[in-house]
């Protein structure tokens, strides 16, 4: 009985098996194929398979891609901005510096300054931007010294008596004109109501005063308060007439400097007046003219320092006497020549003066108008008959 049964069921159990062996394989073989198609064939290492109770997600826009995250620029060291030092003024009339608009809008005052040996040293000549210089009778020389900025000032001088070239000249500058006296041929034009002039014939104790360093006619001084008290009692006003040319001179930029590379070698220069024998040296340190007469030093007796200046002018001029005392008289007005002299380097000019108002101009040999360089100038105006007398030495 046993081996009926086994010999029945057992070709039974045996298709049974390996049905339920190919049912495994065929299972196998389809999870095989599932699993390389949900993968990549260029990833060589992946993570296992989402479950397939996964829930799908739902399509959204791309994502938005996050800026990388960058270093915050370092602050630059933004200089602090500084005022402009020269905020609310102007350029000289004078020297083409830097003044105030009150100084520049205030007349300036022209003084008839001592230049005989015991009047000097003169007393705030330093503060003047312009200086002529030319003979007033035999071979002394007087100084013209136009001062603009000159209301704190307490020793101006010493003043002396006016003459009639110096009158035309001061005219060219509008100011207030301080003497003590005049020749006889000056006074009429005194008298022009365009000259505003205080005498020290007639103000002496009011204007001006008597130093006791020295003896008279070399101690009379002029001060800032004496000639307010002039100008008020005068009934003269400080601001400047219409008639009045501010562009006196045409002056270089300060950044293109006027520097004659043609011109003659000038170290000295001697302007030949025979009295006070003056004469300007050269120093290449500051590119200044320094001052000599009487064979030393030409200094201020308020600052005690040496006169310089930047621009010297050599105007040649005819002259001639017109009294018996020997006063000089010059003629200004028309044209003439002359040199120009800075930074150690001089050059043949022409000038040129039209009317009593009119600045007085100067010009190269080729008509074009010099430029000065900013600074003092000095103006040493020569008798044509004493031009062999000038030397301008290398």
């Amino acid at each position: 009985m046993k081996k009926i049964i086994t010999d029945h069921f057992l070709p039974i159990c045996i298709g049974l098996g390996l049905v339920c062996a190919l049912c495994v394989v065929m299972i196998v073989t389809g999870a095989k194929k599932d699993a390389d198609k949900n993968t990549p064939s260029d990833i060589t290492n992946t993570q296992s398979p989402t479950p397939s109770t996964a829930v799908a997600a739902k399509p959204t826009e791309p994502p938005t891609e996050t800026p990388e995250p960058t270093e915050e620029p370092t602050p630059e060291n933004t200089p602090t901005p500084t005022s402009d030092p020269h905020e609310g003024m102007v350029r000289s009339a004078l020297t083409n510096e830097w003044i105030t608009k009150e100084v520049d809008e205030t007349r300036p005052i022209a003084v008839m300054m001592n230049n005989l040996l015991p009047g000097t040293p003169q007393s705030s000549i330093n503060k003047a931007g312009v200086i002529y210089e030319l003979k007033v009778e035999g071979n002394i020389t007087r100084l013209l010294s136009i001062i603009e900025d000159w209301k704190g000032l307490s020793k101006i001088g010493s003043v002396r008596s006016a003459r009639k070239t110096y009158v035309f000249l001061q005219m060219e500058w509008d100011p207030i004109y301080l003497h003590f006296g005049s020749s006889n041929v000056a006074q009429p034009f005194l008298n022009r109501a365009d000259v505003l002039n205080l005498d020290g014939m007639l103000y002496e104790g009011k204007v001006y005063y008597r130093s006791t360093d020295r003896k008279a006619p070399h101690n009379a001084y002029a001060s800032a308060e004496g000639i307010l008290w002039g100008v008020e009692h005068k009934k003269y006003s400080l601001a400047h007439s219409d008639h009045y040319v501010r562009d006196h001179f045409k002056f270089a930029p300060d950044d293109n400097p006027t520097l004659l590379s043609d011109g003659q070698d000038a170290r000295i220069v001697r302007p030949g007046y025979q009295e006070n024998t003056p004469w300007f040296q050269y120093n290449p340190d500051d590119g200044l003219y320094y001052r000599f007469q009487y064979g030393k030093e030409h200094i201020d007796n308020v600052d005690n320092k040496q006169i310089t200046c930047k621009n010297i002018i050599l105007q040649y001029c005819y002259s001639e006497v017109v009294d018996d005392s020997g006063h000089k008289v010059f003629t200004i007005h028309g044209s003439g020549e002359g040199y120009y002299i800075t930074n150690g380097k001089a050059v043949p000019i022409t000038w040129k003066k039209n009317g009593d108002y009119d600045p007085t101009r100067f010009y190269y040999k080729n008509g074009e108008e010099i430029q000065m360089n900013t600074g003092k100038t000095w103006i040493c105006i020569v008798r044509k008959q004493d031009v062999n007398t000038v030397k301008i030495e290398p």
